[in-house]
């Protein structure tokens, strides 16, 4: 029996119904058409939005996300969420993400970054080391606070944290230098201050309290700790910062330490060779500021005679009640007391204040300091060479040890003269900043010879000759001078 047919007409809307001039099918082929260019349309348009999310760093082969800032390996690029909803993962050669961002004719390519503070643009324009202008990806990310137009913040006087401020620091001339440095940081975020506030004083005191509120303002991403020690070390991401604190400060008289963070700070021109753990080494210029605090006085050893980095302040705070620093702690780290703080700060007058202004009675508190674990022939000895127009060996830049030590040993008082040894002598010497050059002189002859942190620098380079003929030409006129003094 034959099978019966019915007759199918494609209306209106039917998948079935073509063009004029064309079959049925048309309409099918014309579908597929039409979806496959809306899915190549919406693959472009979501790739031409990743791609305006992202810059391509090629000195470093990283990509910059300017919404988080962050840094990112090429090859990572497979496992950030954003970037797998637009680029499925598993995809090889040309396909890859990287290569299909960096191939976009969009992609705007950055020569490097730059921690540029106060700058929310995501890329900014600075001349480099050889003057050139150059594209960079602006790292720095505000808190939420330094984010807030400054004439929305909440004047409120900050009087927990002023309480701390003004327990912890003692003496009141130093305490307002301290607020002008840090009205400082938030008034001109992008410049450095080439000077470090120490706090040096008993445990418990609250040298660390007062740092609360100003985490909460530079936004914990901004700051690092840090020991001292890790200052000169290989890896230094840490540069990167606004703010860097140094724990457990000590410096000791080899000078090593003291003089890893004078070089970082005596770089005017805020570039530094930046070297983390994880990728390449670049140069950014950076703005980060440090700051100190201590329970040691001798934590200050091998630092110059007329050193402008360092500002110890003497502490005489006792420990104060358990509820005065929990209330003042808390209260001042509340978002009405941060806004607070931080119109005050920004309202400050700095007209006397710069980056390299010092603080009152400093230099006092380093001559205590470096005097303080010293007795005897050592005490005797720092005093000798102590650039204060007293020394017996004023203007002297360079010493040997038996000239010290026969100078002692003439000393009318028995505690110094009776108690002459080398050892107590070389740590006078090198607490007031003098180096040791080693023996000097005649093959048979050679004597130790020290130098003044005025001219080691010179001749720690120089060879054993040349020391010798400048100690040689110092000493002669030195002898000539005191005949003549006779």
């Amino acid at each position: 029996m034959a099978r019966e047919s019915f007759p199918i007409e494609a209306g209106p809307g039917s998948v079935l119904e073509g063009a004029p001039g064309e079959g049925p099918t048309g309409g099918v082929v014309a579908g597929m058409v039409a979806r496959t260019d809306a899915r190549i349309a919406k693959y472009a348009a979501d790739l031409d939005g990743l791609v305006g999310r992202f810059a391509w760093i090629n000195p470093l082969q990283v990509f910059f996300d300017r919404e988080t800032r962050r840094q990112i390996p090429k090859n990572d690029m497979d496992t950030v969420r954003e970037v797998v909803a637009v680029i499925p993962a598993g995809s090889s050669g040309a396909k890859r993400a990287c290569f299909q961002m960096i191939n976009h004719p969009s992609m705007e390519y950055m020569d490097g970054i730059v921690r540029a503070g106060g700058d929310n643009r995501p890329m900014v324009e600075r001349v480099d080391l050889n003057g050139d202008m150059q594209k960079l990806a602006n790292i720095w990310r505000g808190s939420r606070f330094t984010n807030m137009d400054p004439k929305t913040l909440r004047a409120r006087h900050p009087v927990e944290w002023l309480a701390l401020v003004d327990h912890m620091i003692t003496c009141p001339l130093y305490r307002e230098w301290f607020i002008d440095w840090v009205a400082f940081g938030f008034q001109f975020p992008h410049l450095r201050r080439m000077t470090i506030p120490i706090f040096v004083g008993g445990q418990g005191i609250g040298k660390d309290v007062i740092l609360l509120a100003l985490r909460e303002l530079y936004g914990f991403g901004n700051v690092t700790t840090l020991e001292a020690g890790a200052v000169g070390k290989e890896f230094n991401s840490w540069a990167q910062s606004d703010l860097v604190i140094l724990t457990e400060l000590k410096f000791g008289a080899d000078g090593k330490a003291y003089n890893a963070v004078k070089g970082l700070l005596a770089n005017d021109e805020d570039w530094v060779t930046i070297n983390p753990k994880y990728g390449r080494h670049h140069q950014a210029r950076v703005s980060f500021s440090m700051i100190s605090s201590t329970n040691n006085l001798d934590s200050l050893q091998g630092l110059e005679p007329d050193d402008r980095r360092f500002h110890p302040h003497l502490s005489e705070a006792k420990v104060n009640t358990k509820d005065f620093y929990e209330a003042n702690a808390k209260g001042s780290c509340t978002d009405e007391a941060l806004e607070g703080l931080l119109d005050f700060l920004l309202k400050r007058d700095l007209s006397n204040f710069t980056a390299t202004t010092p603080a009152p009675g400093s230099g006092a508190a380093k001559t205590i300091m470096a005097t303080d674990n010293l007795t005897g022939a050592a005490l005797w000895a720092f005093q000798s060479v102590e650039d204060d127009g007293q020394g017996r060996f004023e203007g002297r830049t360079l010493l040997t040890l038996a000239e010290v030590e026969t100078a002692a040993l003439a000393e009318p008082s028995r505690r110094i003269s009776g108690n002459v040894d080398a050892r107590f002598l070389a740590k006078g010497l090198r607490t007031a900043g003098w180096i040791s050059l080693g023996q000097v002189g005649p093959t048979n002859s050679r004597v130790s010879v020290w130098a003044a942190p005025s001219v080691a620098w010179l001749l720690e380079a120089a060879s054993k000759k040349d020391a010798w003929t400048a100690y040689l030409t110092e000493k002669t006129a030195a002898d000539a001078n005191n005949l003549k003094n006779i």
